[in-house]
C-alpha cells in the first residue's frame, strides 16, 4: 500500500465513500427483543448512535491534528534544497539512474524535509484551485507532484533495506513519523478529496 501513488489511494477512497452496498441493519439488543418494548429499543438505539457519533468526532479531530502537524513540520523545514544535493534535480544518467557516486548519508534528511514541503505546497495549489476540477488541473498535476520526495524515498528505502548503516537507521527513525503525518496531510485533505470525488462521480459522463 505504501508504494501506491496518492491518486490511486484517493480514487479508492472516493469509491468506498460512495459504495452502493446496502448497510447492514442494526441488530436489536437481547434485552430489547425480550422485553418487546419499542421505547426501550429506541432509547438504546439513540445511545448507540451517540456513542458512534462521539467516536467519529474524535477520529476526525485526530486526523486534523495529524494534518496540521505535518504542515507545520514541512513549513519549518522549508522547500529550498541546495543545488549540490544529488536529489535536488532529476538525474542526467540514462533512465534517470541515481548518481550513487554523489549520494552521501548527510544528503537524505534535508532532501526528505525539502521534498515534503514542496509536495505539500503543490498539493495545496491543486486543492485550492478555484476552477472546477478537471483531469488536467487536478489529476495530472497531482501525479506530477512530490518529485523530490519521490527521488529521495526510492533511493533511501532501497539502500536502507539492502546496505544499511547506523546513520541511515537514525534517518529512518526520525523520518518514519514525519512521513506518516505527511501522507495523512495529503490523503486526508478534504478539499483535495472533494476534487477527486467530483471527478470520480463524473467518470461515466
Amino acid at each position: 500500500m505504501k508504494n501506491l501513488r496518492p491518486l490511486a489511494l484517493l480514487v479508492l477512497a472516493a469509491a468506498c465513500a460512495h459504495s452502493d452496498a446496502p448497510a447492514k441493519p442494526p441488530t436489536p439488543s437481547t434485552e430489547a427483543a425480550e422485553s418487546g418494548s419499542p421505547q426501550r429499543a429506541a432509547a438504546q438505539g439513540a445511545a448507540q448512535g451517540a456513542t458512534q457519533a462521539a467516536g467519529a468526532v474524535q477520529a476526525s479531530g485526530a486526523a486534523q491534528a495529524g494534518v496540521a502537524q505535518a504542515a507545520g513540520a514541512a513549513q519549518g523545514g522549508g522547500s529550498a534544497l541546495p543545488s549540490n544535493n544529488p536529489f535536488a534535480d532529476p538525474s542526467t544518467l540514462p533512465f534517470h539512474y541515481p548518481p550513487f557516486d554523489r549520494i552521501h548519508d548527510a544528503d537524505y534528511l534535508p532532501a526528505f524535509e525539502a521534498g515534503m514541503a514542496q509536495h505539500l505546497e503543490e498539493v495545496r495549489k491543486i486543492a485550492d484551485n478555484p476552477a472546477p476540477p478537471t483531469f488536467e488541473n487536478t489529476i495530472i498535476p497531482l501525479e506530477k507532484s512530490g518529485r523530490i520526495l519521490d527521488r529521495v524515498s526510492k533511493v533511501f528505502f532501497n539502500l536502507n533495506g539492502a546496505n544499511t548503516n547506523p546513520e541511515m537507521q537514525k534517518v529512518e527513525q526520525e523520518m518514519a513519523p514525519k512521513l506518516a503525518a505527511h501522507r495523512d496531510a495529503v490523503y486526508l485533505d478534504p478539499a483535495l478529496f472533494g476534487r477527486i470525488d467530483a471527478l470520480y462521480q463524473k467518470r461515466d459522463s
